[in-house]
């Protein structure tokens, strides 16, 4: 924003009230998901129990297993997807306020940009070495954060629309929780 003439003051408070914005809008999003989930549980429940109470009896008729332990069983397992999915929903929350958490405290830290690259000057013998490194690292990150957001952007697109075209129920909702995890490069493996 340096180059479209912004103080640096003023280029810090857009930043970080679009990121809170985008935040606020991310964490309204998934929880209107998450409410309609919540309203069509009770369907989605007596579904997947009648889905597993013929795949019991299939599995009675074809195999020779005993159905009605398999019932009760159904009935325990769906029970206990309910419960997962609580804490899983508590959890995907936590670490969305924990990342805007942390988008601040990066925010913070590049505001002191300056008082860093000075203190390590200092701690360094050779400081032009030392300015080199950071700033060789400083435009490593910054490509990398650009491009990994381009790359977001292109693939969130790319999955709204097939999932919208598909007529995936909850769409938003698994897209923007699929597209969470490649926020975190570590993440990316699994």
């Amino acid at each position: 924003m340096k180059h479209w003439g912004v103080p640096n003051w003023l280029a810090i408070t857009l930043s970080i009230v679009i990121m809170v914005v985008i935040f606020l809008l991310l964490t309204w999003l998934i929880r209107s998901q998450i409410n309609t989930m919540a309203q069509d549980w009770p369907t989605i429940k007596k579904k997947a129990t009648e889905k597993l109470n013929i795949l019991s009896e299939w599995a009675n008729q074809r195999l020779n297993w005993d159905y009605k332990d398999y019932i009760d069983n159904n009935k325990r397992l769906v029970d206990k997807m309910e419960s997962v999915a609580g804490v899983v929903l508590s959890s995907l929350m936590n670490v969305l306020s924990q990342s805007l958490i942390i988008f601040v405290y990066i925010i913070l830290l590049l505001m002191q940009k300056r008082r860093f690259i000075n203190f390590f000057k200092k701690m360094s013998f050779n400081a032009a070495a030392m300015t080199s490194l950071l700033s060789d690292a400083s435009n490593s990150i910054s490509s990398y954060l650009f491009g990994k957001s381009k790359i977001m952007l292109f693939l969130f697109g790319f999955y709204y629309l097939g999932f919208m075209l598909a007529s995936v129920p909850y769409a938003v909702f698994w897209l923007c929780l699929q597209r969470f995890f490649l926020s975190f490069p570590m993440l990316e493996i699994l």
